[in-house]
């Protein structure tokens, strides 16, 4: 009738069901912004993110490699070597970068660490399914921050 496509109906279905997704994790997302440090709360919802991420990293030396064992395009490397090795170097960067957040965050609810704005921004951004701005600042890449996990 419309000179629409048959699927057109599973189209206009996916968009409803993204618009109720994003709608639901707006309904979901606690409101952190004046909440103190709630060290239950905190051990409860950062744990599985926190063990996910020592699994992860089980095996990997990339956390521990320090800027001079990262190789470094030569002169005579070809362009796309080079952007590939420029790359690796800030991948690792952004990983340290992020290993080193979260172990912060693990020993603030251990108690062998006092707890900083920076510790505090991280995880508040954490519970609330968003990833934090330091990391953000040191992506270069779409602006945009992702929020809601598969949304």
């Amino acid at each position: 009738m419309f000179n629409l496509p048959q699927n057109i109906d599973r189209s206009q279905q996916r968009s409803v069901a993204k618009s109720v997704l994003s709608q639901l994790v707006l309904v979901s997302r606690p409101n952190l912004e004046d909440e103190q440090f709630d060290k239950t709360r905190w051990t409860k919802d950062l744990s599985p993110f926190l063990q996910l991420w020592k699994r992860l990293n089980q095996g990997s030396d990339l956390v521990k490699l320090s800027p001079d064992q990262v190789p470094s395009p030569g002169e005579q490397d070809p362009p796309l070597l080079a952007f590939l090795l420029l790359e690796r170097q800030v991948a690792i960067k952004l990983l340290q970068q992020v290993h080193a957040d979260l172990s912060k965050i693990s020993k603030v609810i251990r108690g062998t660490l006092l707890l900083t704005t920076d510790v505090k921004e991280n995880a508040t951004a954490l519970l609330k399914h968003e990833v934090p701005s330091s990391w953000c600042r040191k992506w270069e890449g779409p602006a945009a921050r992702y929020t809601g996990y598969g949304l």
